[in-house]
């Protein structure tokens, strides 16, 4: 049989059982779908940090306090003083260290840029391998200068020329832009937008970086090639026990670790990566072998046809091959409907499984760049191997002489093999998905010590306590029924430090806020303990 004969043959039988062929496609085409996508999305988090200049020697400083013989936890963030102490102690290891923070927004005329300001030392630039676009770093240390990424100065300028333009820090603070560098992915763990000077933060707030206080800071040195690890770790350990001596009770440690393990190393990204896998991996064999069912299904019917083919001189070999030139075109309906499926639920599949970007595609299409691209090619590859093989092999290999018994109409092993394993994949996904349902209802429902109802929190942006100019204006609104303040919010986190006895001696590490009179009453929590030392109790609560 000619190629174009047999193609002739093969459209004609797939338009002449066109409702089992649509059936096909949109299994095929669903399970191909989500599984691809939920494999993109473990490849996007692998991914993260690797848009940096010589990535791999990009390190992340980590720190741990021990307390009376009791280790606290591994923390991201570390001393003022750690970065740039470990690049001039280890010259010869290390080229730049800096401190780091991500301290909020810039506004143009009271209007909020989406991207926030990163706190950072100059040599910040030589870390990430920041490429300058306009201006220079001649200014950055002066008090007034600001540096943002090119997507930053787009969004804040247009097509206006940014350098010299005027921009404010939490719209309390104007700085000049001095500079406008090319700014990297936002697959990245370190914030995207703007920089400014952490000596200018310093300076204006009255501290200097040390090492043994102000653990608030996200530190990143970048090493030479070749650096050994091991090595740099147990230097590190001694430049720190060189500046913070260990106590009885009391002691620090410090190590470099590669960048790019930070975002795939968190414990959430972890599990939710392997969930995700789990799924993906069993929806794609799902569908291969629910293709692979289906088309056992029609073996009593279509073999007579291939009885008759074989009658007239067709080999097992052109069998074979038929019936992967039918899968392949199924295959292609089913790419159609991967694609329209997509399309239908980009919005969808943002919010829940990505960053939620309100353009087109989006997240999603950053997800799906060329780079990952692979990842659905080897998912439709898999599918087709296993989707087409089975079944053009199993066909195939019907000999003549038993194509019309009607024992071949009642062989179930296969039927019931292949049942068995969808039955056990369908219950793996359900049970995965019950108990992902079960932990998200019991989270959003969880009592949470205070109550939410009708509050809204209102930022205040100054670096002074609030003072009662601020408080009235907003208690004299007629919308507002109660007011109070605090200088941290449940939902958003508070700062910590260490608890100290009167001799200086620290006894734990504890998270800690301040707030007005009437704040515990206002939220409706619960005080089960309470201690006013040095503290007067009208004034604050801690």
């Amino acid at each position: 049989m000619t190629v174009m004969k047999q193609l002739n043959y093969l459209l004609r039988m797939l338009w002449w059982n066109r409702g089992d062929t649509l059936i096909k496609m949109l299994s095929i085409g669903l399970g191909m779908a989500v599984s691809a996508f939920l494999f993109v999305r473990v490849a996007y988090d692998q991914s993260f940090d690797t848009c940096f200049r010589d990535y791999d020697n990009i390190m992340q400083l980590w720190m741990e306090y021990e307390l009376d013989g009791k280790k606290l936890g591994r923390q991201e963030q570390c001393v003022g003083k750690l970065g740039g102490g470990v690049a001039e102690a280890l010259p010869d290891m290390v080229e730049a260290g800096s401190a780091t923070r991500n301290i909020g927004s810039l506004f143009r005329d009271h209007r909020e840029l989406s991207r926030p300001i990163l706190i950072a030392d100059k040599a910040i630039f030589d870390i990430l391998g920041i490429e300058m676009l306009q201006g220079d770093l001649s200014e950055f240390d002066n008090p007034e200068s600001i540096y943002i990424s090119d997507r930053l100065a787009e969004e804040a300028f247009g097509d206006e020329n940014p350098l010299g333009q005027k921009l404010s820090v939490l719209d309390s603070y104007e700085v000049i832009v001095r500079g406008v560098y090319k700014g990297w992915s936002d697959e990245s763990t370190i914030p995207n937008g703007a920089i400014f000077s952490f000596k200018t933060l310093c300076d204006a707030n009255g501290f200097e970086p040390n090492w043994k206080g102000g653990d608030s800071w996200p530190t990143y040195i970048r090493v030479k090639p070749g650096t050994d690890i091991d090595e740099l770790n147990r230097r590190i350990h001694e430049v720190v026990k060189q500046n913070v001596p260990d106590t009885e009770n009391f002691s620090i440690e410090a190590w470099a670790e590669p960048l790019r393990g930070t975002y795939r190393g968190y414990d959430n990204i972890k599990q939710i990566d392997i969930v995700l896998s789990i799924l993906a991996g069993a929806i794609l064999i799902i569908s291969a072998l629910n293709y692979v069912l289906l088309s056992v299904a029609s073996l009593s019917r279509r073999a007579k046809a291939i009885g008759v083919h074989k009658c007239s001189g067709a080999a097992s070999g052109e069998i074979f091959s038929q019936f992967l030139w039918e899968t392949g075109f199924i295959f292609l309906g089913g790419i159609v409907v991967m694609g329209a499926i997509y399309f239908l639920v980009r919005y969808w599949a943002d919010n829940m499984l990505l960053t939620g970007d309100e353009t087109l595609w989006g997240s999603m299409m950053s997800a799906v760049s060329l780079s990952r691209l692979w990842v659905i090619v080897a998912v439709v590859v898999l599918v087709f191997v296993i989707a087409a093989i089975l079944p053009a092999r199993m066909f195939s290999a019907i000999p003549v002489s038993q194509v019309f018994r009607r024992v071949t109409e009642h062989r179930n092993r296969w039927k019931n093999t292949l049942l068995f394993i969808e039955f056990a994949g369908i219950a793996l996904v359900g049970g995965l998905l019950v108990v992902v349902g079960r932990q998200y209802s019991v989270l959003t429902n969880a009592p949470l010590g205070y109550n939410p109802d009708r509050v809204v929190v209102i930022t205040n942006y100054s670096s002074e306590e609030p003072g009662e100019k601020f408080v009235d204006y907003y208690r004299k609104l007629p919308f507002v029924e109660a007011l109070t303040w605090a200088h941290g919010y449940p939902s958003i986190g508070y700062s910590g430090d260490f608890i100290y006895d009167g001799s200086r001696k620290p006894l734990f590490s504890s998270k800690y806020d301040y707030f007005a009179d009437n704040y515990l009453s206002f939220m409706e929590m619960t005080l089960i303990a309470v201690s006013y030392t040095h503290l007067r109790a009208h004034e604050t609560g801690r």
